[in-house]
């Protein structure tokens, strides 16, 4: 009898809890490492790591419909947006808040909406031999815009983005690399912002991608061995020591000179550059 007594008031609590959120209302998750505010009908999300400032995760979006289905507690948040048939849950633990995102039926769906912040240094992108942009550079902010959507299997050598926060580094990887596209666009304010959208196609069942935000040391390779370590917790790390066991002509890449040559300038006929240098 007391344990029926207190499923029934656990229910009825949930359902009063649910009843009672608004729109424009926040839900507070945390725990010892660090807290997150969430808006559930804007999909506005900010961090906050214990003695740190809060920064913006992901800002405001509009015309995602109505909520249903709210569910919280400490740790956890899950909703769905009923028109787009879309099921979103966040979670937060101490490597940080992972964002999982469910759809039923095909479409996109952006998430994260990342913004440049007054205190945001520079954007940390593994793009070619990876970019560190400062925040606030016009030629930057013009060739990042100009580039258009990035695929994170073709552009990206890497499915994930950072940002310099000065103090701490704030990195998002994205944990499903297929069918997505990060674009850079300038923002009324003339800084820029990042949307990830993802692509729900037929070809998968479950069709589902998740955003994984993690705050790390201020460092530009802090992204990097963030996604290292998030590799490495999920056993998908391969060494290169591994890779020779599995290619042994790999092996000769060790040591191996590089040279990386972009444009058609660089290279000319002999003939030129001997004519050149009897001119000279």
């Amino acid at each position: 009898m007391k344990l029926l007594f207190a499923k029934t008031i656990t229910c009825f609590v949930l359902l009063a809890s649910a009843a009672c959120w608004n729109a424009g209302a926040t839900v507070v998750l945390q725990n010892g490492f660090c807290s997150v505010a969430i808006d559930p009908a804007s999909l506005r999300v900010s961090i906050q790591e214990i003695g740190q400032r809060a920064v913006p995760v992901s800002i405001a979006q509009t015309n995602l419909g109505p909520i249903a289905g709210l569910a919280t507690s400490i740790t956890n948040a899950s909703w769905s947006f009923s028109d787009k048939k879309i099921s979103v849950r966040l979670a937060l633990d101490d490597n940080g808040l992972l964002a999982h995102i469910q759809a039923d039926e095909t479409g996109d769906f952006t998430f994260p909406i990342i913004p440049e912040t007054d205190s945001t240094k520079a954007w940390i992108l593994p793009l070619f031999e990876g970019v560190y942009a400062p925040c606030g550079d016009p030629h930057w902010a013009a060739f990042l815009t100009r580039y258009g959507p990035m695929n994170t299997t073709a552009d990206l050598t890497m499915p994930f983005a950072g940002l310099d926060c000065g103090d701490f580094t704030l990195t998002y990887i994205f944990t499903n690399p297929f069918n997505n596209q990060l674009e850079f666009q300038s923002s009324p304010g003339r800084t820029l912002q990042a949307r990830f959208t993802h692509e729900f196609t037929r070809n998968h069942a479950v069709k589902e991608y998740g955003v994984a935000v993690q705050l790390g040391k201020s460092s530009p390779v802090a992204p990097a061995a963030l996604y290292r370590k998030w590799l490495l917790q999920r056993g998908e790390f391969v060494s290169f020591k591994e890779k020779i066991q599995r290619t042994p002509d790999a092996a000769r890449l060790l040591g191996a000179a590089h040279i990386y040559l972009w444009g058609g300038e660089l290279l000319c006929h002999m003939s030129r550059i001997g004519n050149n240098s009897a001119r000279n």
